[in-house]
């Protein structure tokens, strides 16, 4: 398959800022665009949000867009304008922040799963891997490591100092810990070895790919049933769904009845590349007959 642009706009541009996103996504339009009015491609598979999408009937090809954020459209003006166009939700959760939209169907993100260590004797530790923000539950999980005095990693970045400042004093290095950003290398090591993953979010995510890459590595989820959870993580077969810090350590003690193998055969069966991949062609043939 002939790549659209051979190389990554980062490297184009010769940087990344996010002043200049506005730029890419021009550059972007204008390849496609350009492309499609030239007969070069059968169909545009956009992923830059409603004001291309809002162009759609301009082209003689069909165009698709994935919907990604898991908030209500910035401008709903907008997203109304553009609610005849083909898409495609990240789960079914994420429908009700846009209903009015033609959705045509719904793919679950996926990964790559054999670039994921899988574990069957985990170590004894507790996996928080996330924006450290009350958002995604970071005191939550910080208050499910101490009622269980079992020790927790966490790691990611920090958005709002705030949140973090909330939990920071209960970060001791040995039975709290925070590492900050990590390379793929550390974050596959540490799904890998964690009894469980702690994903006590308060907002309604629209897709958790933490949550699969977890599944990949045989690890459980822990996780309130926000958002796309209850789609994601099966209660009682890959994880538990849980309402209150309390159900979470009730969860925890329970966590070994969870098979690891069948967590990473539904990463393999649901959230493989492929599966998406297959997917995705089966939307794009619908579309382009």
């Amino acid at each position: 398959m002939k790549q659209i642009i051979d190389r990554p706009l980062y490297d184009i541009l010769g940087k990344f800022d996010f002043s200049a996103i506005p730029f890419q996504d021009f550059l972007s339009i204008h390849e496609a665009f350009d492309m499609a009015l030239k007969g070069r491609v059968d169909i545009i598979h956009n992923h830059m949000g409603f004001h291309v999408a809002s162009l759609a009937d301009t082209l003689p090809i069909p165009m698709v867009t994935t919907n990604h954020s898991s908030l209500p459209p910035d401008f709903p003006e907008l997203a109304v304008e553009a609610r005849h166009s083909n898409y495609v939700s990240i789960s079914n959760a994420q429908r009700k922040t846009a209903p009015y939209l033609n959705y045509i169907n719904t793919v679950y993100h996926g990964i790559d799963v054999k670039s994921y260590d899988f574990c069957d004797t985990p170590e004894d530790y507790l996996l928080f891997f996330a924006t450290m923000w009350n958002e995604k539950g970071v005191d939550r999980a910080v208050k499910i490591a101490r009622e269980t005095k079992m020790k927790l990693i966490m790691a990611g970045d920090i958005r709002r100092q705030s949140d973090f400042d909330a939990v920071k004093p209960f970060i001791d290095g040995k039975n709290i810990s925070f590492l900050g950003e990590v390379d793929f290398k550390a974050k596959n090591k540490l799904f890998k070895y964690a009894k469980a993953y702690l994903f006590p979010i308060r907002w309604n995510e629209a897709f958790g790919l933490t949550v699969v890459e977890s599944l990949a590595c045989g690890t459980p989820v822990i996780a309130w049933p926000n958002g796309s959870l209850p789609e994601i993580i099966e209660h009682g077969k890959t994880g538990f769904l849980v309402k209150s810090v309390d159900e979470a350590v009730s969860a925890i003690k329970n966590v070994d009845k969870i098979s690891r193998q069948d967590c990473r055969d539904t990463a393999i069966k649901r959230f493989d590349a492929k599966v998406m991949a297959d997917q995705y062609v089966e939307v794009y043939r619908r579309l382009i007959k």
